[in-house]
């Protein structure tokens, strides 16, 4: 799916990338509570701040995602080898894979486990 080409990113577009940064670090802070003993109750409420974060960064995944295929991605640098715009490009595509096969086993996890 070819991308159309823009100068800049539009402003929402900034915004759901730096919001969707700060909602993934502090459901990662979320997560790292669950290595160790808790009590139920905080185990329970947790999960729910765990899936709630998760949930809204899913939601924002897939707006982000609408608004690149209808605005376009950044153009690289005129100056800047092949090689490292194939690199850049391949590296996107390997994050949105990641992050969608991440939400999407968290999704499956809270549904059927």
């Amino acid at each position: 799916m070819p991308y159309k080409i823009c100068i800049d990113y539009i402003k929402s577009q900034k915004i759901i990338h730096w919001i969707m940064a700060l909602f993934i670090m502090l459901d990662l802070f979320v997560a790292q509570k669950f290595d160790r003993e808790m009590q139920l109750w905080d185990r329970l409420e947790s999960r729910i701040d765990h899936a709630s974060v998760g949930l809204l960064v899913t939601f924002l995944f897939i707006l982000h995602l609408i608004l690149r295929y209808r605005h376009g991605a950044h153009t690289p640098p005129m100056l800047m080898p092949r090689w490292q715009v194939v690199t850049a490009k391949l590296g996107h595509y390997a994050l949105y894979t990641l992050m969608g096969l991440l939400m999407l086993s968290g999704i499956m996890s809270a549904t059927f486990a």
